[in-house]
């Protein structure tokens, strides 16, 4: 699944009945992110959840070289956590609409969207719930 695809694909979750709790969840990971910023754990805790594979999550913590030499590598990794703080209460849940369509395009250039779990979606809910409860 691509990174674009897994944020929609939370985006949806986030959105629907119910989905609230998820939402909320997402936003504390994407609070804590911006506020220790790129590089620490609070990071690579909420990238985590947007990944299938190695290389998608190396670009997500910005440790893919050749993305972060582009111009739009930083800003692409701050739309997607700062789509984040759009929880439950806001409506929007995950707001990744903003980001320019070549930029959300760019994110997923050259990487294998194979995934490396047999249950992907599965995965994403449970993660969300173990790290609620």
């Amino acid at each position: 699944m691509k990174i674009m695809d897994k944020i929609n694909f939370h985006r949806n979750v986030m959105r629907s009945p119910g989905g609230s709790t998820v939402a909320e969840a997402i936003q504390q990971l994407a609070v804590a992110a911006i506020m220790e910023g790129r590089g620490s754990e609070a990071w690579n805790r909420y990238m985590s959840h947007f990944h299938s594979n190695p290389a998608q999550l190396s670009r997500l913590r910005g440790e893919d070289g050749e993305f972060m030499q582009s111009d739009w590598a930083e800003t692409i990794l701050a739309y997607v956590v700062s789509a984040g703080t759009c929880g439950g209460g806001t409506g929007m849940s995950l707001a990744v609409e903003a980001m320019p369509a070549p930029m959300q395009n760019f994110l997923d250039a050259n990487l294998d969207s194979t995934t490396d779990q047999a249950s992907d979606h599965l995965k994403i809910t449970s993660d969300l719930v173990r790290f609620i409860g």
